[in-house]
């Protein structure tokens, strides 16, 4: 109700919290002035109120907590182990004032708290050598690994995603804050709104990081608990808390020290077989599907150990929820994290990579040729529609229906066959009338568009056209 005044006793107490003092007057100059307390009840009269926190008090609960994690580094560097004990603790008691306010729905308030909280697990590596005092502080990773993924949830009416890499799908998605909407700021351009929290999302992501890294076994228990929760109810759940569930497990094994990655048997290998028993694959929201595409092809290495588990990825990729998607955003990051794939999973030993093929195959000959497209630059390259097999070649002709691809696409399918082909997984002979099939497809367009004669009263502009197009082709 008095805003300015509030403001004004915010940053008055924000001047005398960060004077600048040596760490053992500082710390008795902090008990002295008992802030934490008269903030968790300051705190505690807001909520009572019903009023929410102010990006201000938001700011001096963390100036506060930064000035106490200072002590605390500055005691214990010096070897003053009972004061820095003292200034630990005074900090672990500002620790659930601190969490509120990261916890608030208002995306500026919770972004106050982002160089304390970097800071703080910084600290908190220092103390890895020492597992009884980084026990100290699990409450507080926990309740931080909670409303981390709370925060990174996305609203329901979310759909400006960005497909064209594993960056914009995992850490650059669009949207604003909270699990039940939007922030609530108001007034503001909904893109700069996006924008605010592509970045928020990416200080997630770089924060549960650093959790994973100071306390491993935490972090794992904490994302294999919530991947459960949300595969044992994915039918009923909202997608957006089965997304964030799938973007925790990826954004753990980039934490995670690579040797517990990689461990036989381990927590992060159930994970991923829990992931792939389940089915977040064919979820009806492609944000799930897309991010399980990410996951099976950042953490390839797992397939490597594990190439039962091979076949079912790959059956993912190839039919309709990878690159036969009717999803033109799903469809065209599939194909190129297929390729991907291929190349980091040839030396498994199986014969679904043979199979892969003769798909892929299958979905180049039945994209529209040359002589059924509305010009020459095969036009409508980014139509959803289906078109059917054209029969003869591929898997045995199967009428199944193919969507029509862009070149980018194609380009990408063309690849990965030919990754597959050279490998010498497959016959000398099969190989050999495989990619004679899949020559002859761009092969044969050549040949047309070089014997078509040019339409009566065609000028010079239509020759270079043509000129143009074929040069293309040979070059792609």
């Amino acid at each position: 109700q008095r805003e300015p005044l509030h403001e004004g006793a915010c940053a008055c107490l924000s001047a005398v919290v960060v004077k600048r003092m040596d760490a053992a007057a500082k710390l008795e100059h902090l008990r002295s002035l008992r802030v934490v307390e008269l903030l968790a009840a300051a705190k505690d009269v807001m909520g009572a109120s019903g009023i929410d926190m102010s990006e201000a008090f938001a700011g001096l609960a963390a100036a506060t907590s930064l000035e106490l994690l200072d002590c605390w580094d500055r005691l214990a560097t010096r070897g003053e182990d009972a004061a820095a004990e003292t200034a630990a603790r005074a900090l672990r008691n500002s620790m659930p004032l601190l969490l509120h306010a990261f916890a608030s729905e208002d995306l500026e308030v919770s972004m106050c708290t982002m160089a304390f909280l970097h800071a703080y697990l910084g600290r908190l590596r220092k103390l890895q050598s020492t597992p009884e005092r980084l026990a100290l502080h699990e409450d507080q990773l926990q309740s931080l690994l909670f409303h981390l993924a709370r925060r990174s949830v996305y609203p329901e009416d979310f759909t400006s995603f960005d497909y064209t890499s594993s960056s914009g799908m995992i850490g650059g998605l669009a949207t604003s804050a909270g699990i039940g909407g939007r922030d609530g700021t108001g007034g503001g351009d909904p893109d700069d709104d996006d924008a605010a929290f592509v970045d928020y999302r990416r200080e997630m992501s770089t924060l549960f990081r650093s959790v994973a890294r100071v306390h491993p076994a935490l972090a794992s228990s904490f994302v294999q608990s919530t991947l459960r929760s949300m595969l044992e109810s994915i039918e009923s759940s909202q997608w957006s808390h089965v997304e964030v569930a799938l973007w925790l497990l990826y954004q753990l094994g980039e934490g995670l020290p690579d040797g517990i990655v990689r461990e036989k048997d381990g927590i992060f290998e159930q994970m991923m077989l829990a992931l792939l028993a389940s089915p977040a694959a064919s979820h009806p929201h492609h944000a799930v599907v897309m991010l399980f595409f990410e996951i099976v092809v950042r953490y390839y290495r797992f397939f490597l150990q594990q190439p039962a588990a091979l076949p079912d990825a790959l059956r993912a990729f190839l039919d309709e929820r990878g690159i036969r998607s009717r999803h033109a955003g799903l469809r065209s990051r599939s194909c190129a994290l297929l390729l991907r794939f291929v190349k980091q999973t040839l030396k498994a030993p199986t014969m679904a990579l043979v199979e892969a093929a003769a798909q892929i195959l299958e979905v180049l000959s039945a994209q529209p040729r040359l002589s059924s497209r509305s010009d020459s630059n095969g036009g409508g390259a980014r139509d959803s529609a289906s078109v059917h097999g054209v029969g003869g070649s591929g898997a045995g002709g199967s009428a199944r229906k193919c969507p029509r691809l862009g070149e980018a696409e194609q380009l990408f399918l063309y690849e990965t066959c030919g990754v597959l082909l050279g490998s010498g997984l497959a016959s000398d002979d099969c190989a050999a009338a495989k990619l004679e099939e899949l020559l002859s497809l761009p092969i044969g367009e050549l040949q047309m568009l070089s014997e078509a004669g040019a339409p009566s009263g065609a000028d010079a502009t239509f020759l270079e056209a043509r000129a143009s197009e074929i040069a293309h082709r040979i070059s792609v």
